[in-house]
């Protein structure tokens, strides 16, 4: 029952994220990159310093060490959220979700390299065929341009390492600290570095003020705020220090990729063809063939040390 609740609640997860992108890109029109940043991560963080001072959650980071939890931090919000947000901004909602599904290949390349994980040929070929989804899509589209867009997909491309960085990151600390004290620290992070990247870029608090007098940026910072980050990340940090990582990231990817892919054509009128679905269809034949792959992995490893 626990493990359906965990898939339920990474599954809803993806779902708030798929419309992340098209609430970012509502946001970007009136403020820029960071002011969005700054206001989104700063009410995520007046939200759950509310519950954790109602008690609604927990959290007690008494004699525990801070720094693994400022190390995921940096991953993201600190350099994610900024390479995100401006790839957002510089792409379309569509091609925007079709990249950010590349974090689940992500997260097996990056435990190979640094937690010296094996990857096996089926798992090569899978992440080449995810990849060649995100190729053939974002290539393939009318409005692909690589002397407009490259800075776009460049960040994307940053994003997608620091979301996976985080993914393995904060699995290696479950059992250490609790979903709650990762978010918590998190939004944190999140709110003082890009409110003190904010006002030095003299920003100062237009951001704040135009929310008082324009309703639809007060509504995509809300939901960013309330919904992306405090809800979004208690829920995935969560998941990834109870489930597997690749299992967690694979469900959340794919659910946020295609909620991000429909809002983008059907809201937004972002352009698309054949050639999106087929992407799309490849990114989520690769990502489930290296999540099997992952998952006859583990129970192998499980029955050697049973043995």
């Amino acid at each position: 029952m626990k493990r359906i609740f965990l898939y339920l609640v990474i599954f809803v997860t993806g779902v708030v994220w798929g419309f992340s992108f098209l609430g970012t890109k509502v946001a970007l029109v009136k403020l820029n990159a960071i002011e969005v940043l700054a206001t989104r991560w700063l009410i995520g963080c007046i939200a759950l310093t509310i519950l954790v001072a109602l008690k609604v959650i927990k959290v007690n980071l008494k004699g525990k060490p801070l720094k693994p939890l400022l190390i995921i931090a940096l991953f993201q919000p600190a350099i994610y959220s900024i390479a995100e947000c401006v790839g957002i901004g510089l792409t379309t909602v569509s091609e925007s979700s079709i990249c950010i599904a590349m974090i689940p290949t992500f997260v097996v390349i990056i435990s190979a390299i640094f937690f010296h994980k094996k990857i096996s040929p089926i798992a090569i070929i899978a992440i080449l065929i995810a990849f060649l989804g995100v190729v053939s899509t974002v290539v393939l589209s009318p409005s692909f341009s690589m002397s407009g867009k490259w800075s776009g997909y460049l960040c994307m491309l940053l994003a997608v390492t620091m979301g996976a960085a985080y993914s393995a990151k904060g699995a290696s600390v479950a059992g250490k600290y609790t979903a709650m004290e990762i978010a918590y620290v998190m939004s944190i992070v999140g709110a003082v570095w890009f409110n003190v990247l904010s006002l030095a870029m003299g920003n100062g608090i237009k951001a704040y003020t135009m929310q008082l007098t324009d309703p639809s940026l007060l509504g995509a910072i809300l939901f960013l705020g309330l919904g992306c980050t405090a809800f979004c990340y208690v829920g995935y940090n969560t998941a990834i220090t109870n489930l597997p990582a690749h299992q967690a990231a694979m469900l959340q990817s794919n659910t946020t990729t295609v909620v991000g892919l429909l809002s983008g054509i059907v809201i937004n009128g972002d352009p698309y063809g054949w050639y999106t679905f087929v992407g799309l269809a490849l990114i989520i034949i690769g990502i489930a063939m290296l999540n099997m792959q992952e998952g006859k992995e583990a129970a192998k490893q499980a029955k050697n040390d049973i043995a």
